[in-house]
């Protein structure tokens, strides 16, 4: 009998242990979450007085023809000032069918204001006497450095035989636009060659020019707002 209580005092005293002890991992717990609790609250809610930065940029935009040769975005900021010097070209063959590279146009912005760029063509000219002959041409371009940018209508014109009446031959059309909900900076360069009916103004007769004279044309760049 006294055995038996012994063991019951036993169990008693390791029941009590435990539930002293299961107490206090509850107070250690909800100490833990308190102290939790309390970091978040002051993470999100910074106390003290604050400071606020600001700043803005200015948008770049800026686009031309050129004879020069570039290979990336940083290149044409670069030499933005120098875009459209020398934007012209000479030695073009009015008597063969083939391509020929005439230069380059670059864009490049970084303007919140979406833009599109529509080329112009008038046809190579020269006045003799009292006539003006005109030479119609294809403008073609393509392009392998360029972000951000759509590309739209791939020539302008046509390559047709020379002519002494002007009737409509200046030709327009969109070429590219940044792309749309495009942000940051968009930049694009497009190698241009033009293309003339060599055969067919060999036919027609084209007059003589030299020393200074010379058969003259324009490709026009307009850039819109979109």
């Amino acid at each position: 009998m006294l055995d038996v209580l012994v063991t019951f005092n036993q169990l008693l005293h390791n029941l009590l242990q435990i539930i002293q002890e299961f107490s206090i991992m509850k107070k250690l717990i909800a100490t833990l979450s308190i102290i939790l609790i309390s970091s978040a609250l002051f993470a999100v809610a910074p106390t003290g007085p604050q400071f606020s930065l600001n700043a803005q940029v200015d948008g770049i935009l800026f686009h031309g023809f050129t004879t020069e040769t570039y290979t990336s975005s940083d290149d044409l900021l670069v030499a933005q000032s120098d875009i459209e010097k020398d934007a012209s070209v000479s030695g073009l063959d009015l008597t063969i069918n083939d391509s020929q590279l005439v230069g380059s146009y670059a864009i490049y912005t970084t303007s919140r204001v979406q833009s599109k760029v529509t080329f112009e063509t008038t046809p190579l000219e020269l006045k003799v006497s009292n006539d003006t002959y005109y030479v119609p041409y294809e403008l073609t371009y393509t392009s392998t450095i360029n972000d951000k940018i759509t590309f739209m209508k791939d020539s302008v014109g046509s390559a047709d035989q020379a002519t002494t009446r002007n009737n409509n031959l200046t030709k327009k059309a969109d070429v590219l636009r940044t792309s749309e909900n495009s942000t940051g900076l968009r930049y694009a360069i497009l190698d241009l060659s033009v293309k003339f009916a060599g055969s067919d103004n060999v036919s027609f007769g084209l007059p003589e020019a030299n020393g200074d004279d010379f058969y003259t044309g324009t490709i026009t760049a307009m850039i819109h707002g979109d």
